[in-house]
C-alpha cells in the first residue's frame, strides 16, 4: 500500500493541511521542516490513519475532536481508494461513503498493529533514546559491541558504575540495612501505617457511636416539639393579655345593662333626632 495523498482537518495545529506524494514503487518522499513544524504530528497522523484515533488525543488541544478528520489517497494491487477516518467510536474509517469492512482493513495492513508500526516505520529521538536505555540495561554482548563501535562503552560504563553506587548508597532491595535511606523511609512507614490501624476507628465503637447519635437525635427531636407546645401556650397566653381590657370593659358594660334592665329602649337614631330636638327648641326660647 503506498500514499498518494494525506489531509489533515481540524488535527493537531493544522486547521487543513495537504501533502501529496508520489506513490511509485521505489520513490523516497522525503518532508523537511524545521523545529515545531509539524513533523512528528504527521508521522502520528499516518499511525491513527491506520490504526484509529486514541480517545484522548493529544492533537485535540487546538480545535477538539468534533470535526477531527484524517483522509487520504492510497494505492495497491487492485487499485487507488480513498480512506477517511474520524474521531469516534467503533469502525471509524470509511471510503468517504461507507465504512470500511475489517477484513479490506486486514488485507492492507496483514498482521501489522500500531507498535510494530512505530517501530519500523515511526522513529523518533524519544524511541531511539528508550532503544539506547534498552541496550544499556541488557549487558548483552550486542549492546557492548555496539556501544564499543561508536567510541561510547567507557562513558557509559562509567555510568552504569555511578548508578550503581548511588543504588547501594540509597539501599540495595536483597539487602536490608536500617542505615540506608530506602530501609530508613521503609521502616518508618512501616511505623505509620501501624499507627494508622490503632487510631483508627473500630467498628464496635463505631456501632456505639452511631447508637448514641441515634439516641440524641430523638431526644432532641422530642424537646424541639415539647418547645413548640410551650411556644403555643405561650402565644395563646400573649394574646389573652392583650384583649384582657377589652374583656373587662365588656363586663362592666354587661353590668351596667343589667342594672338598667326596666328602662325602656330607645330606637336607633333617637340621639340624633333629640339633640336637633333641643336645638330647636333653644332657637324658639331665644325667639
Amino acid at each position: 500500500m503506498r500514499f498518494e495523498s494525506l489531509i489533515l482537518d481540524r488535527y493537531g495545529p493544522f486547521l487543513k493541511q495537504e501533502l501529496a506524494f508520489d506513490p511509485a514503487p521505489g520513490r523516497i518522499n522525503l518532508l523537511v521542516a524545521p523545529n515545531s513544524g509539524g513533523k512528528s504530528v504527521l508521522r502520528r497522523a499516518f499511525g491513527d490513519l491506520l490504526f484509529d484515533i486514541p480517545e484522548r488525543s493529544p492533537m485535540a488541544w487546538l480545535y477538539g475532536t468534533q470535526n477531527m478528520r484524517l483522509s487520504a489517497r492510497v494505492r495497491d494491487e487492485a487499485g487507488g481508494f480513498t480512506l477517511v477516518r474520524r474521531k469516534g467510536r467503533g469502525n471509524t474509517l470509511s471510503d468517504g461513503a461507507e465504512a470500511v469492512p475489517s477484513e479490506t482493513l486486514r488485507r492492507l495492513l496483514g498482521s501489522a498493529d500500531r507498535r510494530l508500526f512505530e517501530d519500523l516505520f515511526a522513529l523518533d529521538s524519544h524511541l531511539l533514546r528508550e532503544g539506547g536505555l534498552e541496550l544499556c540495561r541488557s549487558s548483552g554482548r550486542l549492546g557492548d559491541m555496539l556501544l564499543a563501535g561508536s567510541g561510547g562503552l567507557g562513558r557509559v560504563q562509567r555510568l552504569l558504575d555511578k548508578l550503581l553506587a548511588d543504588r547501594d548508597a540509597i539501599g540495595r532491595a536483597e539487602r536490608r540495612h536500617e542505615a540506608r535511606p530506602l530501609w530508613r523511609a521503609n521502616a518508618e512507614a512501616i511505623e505509620a501505617g501501624r499507627a494508622l490501624q490503632q487510631a483508627a476507628l473500630r467498628p464496635e465503637a463505631f456501632v456505639a457511636l452511631e447508637k448514641r447519635a441515634a439516641e440524641a437525635a430523638a431526644a432532641l427531636d422530642a424537646l424541639r416539639a415539647e418547645r413548640e407546645a410551650v411556644d403555643a401556650a405561650h402565644a395563646a397566653l400573649a394574646t389573652l393579655r392583650a384583649v384582657r381590657p377589652w374583656l373587662a370593659r365588656r363586663d362592666a358594660a354587661r353590668t351596667v345593662l343589667a342594672d338598667a334592665g326596666e328602662v325602656p329602649r330607645l330606637e336607633l337614631g333617637f340621639e340624633v333626632r333629640w339633640r336637633r330636638a333641643l336645638e330647636a327648641h333653644a332657637a324658639a326660647a331665644s325667639a
